[in-house]
């Protein structure tokens, strides 16, 4: 199974904070990913390529992709 990242941003200069775990596919890490709520944007990434842009929805509860992309880590 891939290995997946969750990178949260923060305010400021603070080092974001990432989150590696395993899932099956793109949708488990995204259900795994609800459970890790920041105020700030974040990052998936699998297996060093980046899946898509994140940003928190208060009002659903959940993760809602920002943007699409692909690139290679640079973290």
């Amino acid at each position: 199974m891939p290995i997946f990242q969750l990178v949260m941003h923060s305010a400021g200069f603070s080092e974001p904070e990432i989150l590696q775990f395993i899932a099956a596919d793109v949708a488990g890490a995204l259900d795994y990913s609800n459970q890790h709520a920041s105020p700030f944007p974040a990052e998936l990434w699998e297996e060093g390529r980046r899946v898509c842009g994140l940003t928190y929805s208060e009002r659903m509860g959940t993760w809602v992709i920002a943007n699409r992309g692909s690139e290679l880590a640079r973290h």
